[in-house]
């Protein structure tokens, strides 16, 4: 588990309480969104939804903190790359792409994984703990 100082369980709890007192809206965002940039300690912060169309997908809001562009320029820029051919920031949850998708891990029993790195030889106990 990580360590938080004292300043970080600070911004944690402050966040906790501003994430229970906000409205379950698109309204409230800005305002979490500008605590959640100053929590991470981020240069810039972006949340944004996606509709999607039989056409074409595009962004149905956005807001941002940190940005030195105006509103309407990062919005149509935001649209722009999710309405290209290949999407940027696009995740379908029914339709995943096949790199987005989960895939299986196998992995060898520690018993052969040790056996093939390190062959202990018939040594005794104090021999042992000393390689």
């Amino acid at each position: 588990m990580i360590r938080l100082n004292s300043e970080e369980q600070g911004l944690l709890a402050d966040l906790e309480v501003l994430l229970m007192e906000a409205e379950p809206s698109a309204e409230s965002l800005p305002t979490v969104l500008g605590a959640l940039r100053e929590a991470l300690k981020a240069d810039r912060a972006l949340a944004y939804g996606v509709d999607v169309g039989p056409e074409r997908s595009h962004a149905s809001y956005s807001h941002f903190s940190g940005f030195p562009l105006p509103s309407a320029t990062v919005h149509a820029v935001l649209d722009s790359s999710i309405s290209a051919p290949d999407p940027w920031g696009w995740f379908d949850p029914a339709r995943p792409e096949q790199a987005q998708r989960n895939k299986a891990l196998h992995f060898r029993s520690l018993a052969e994984t040790e056996a093939r790195h390190m062959p202990l030889p018939d040594l005794p106990a104090v021999e042992v703990g000393r390689r």
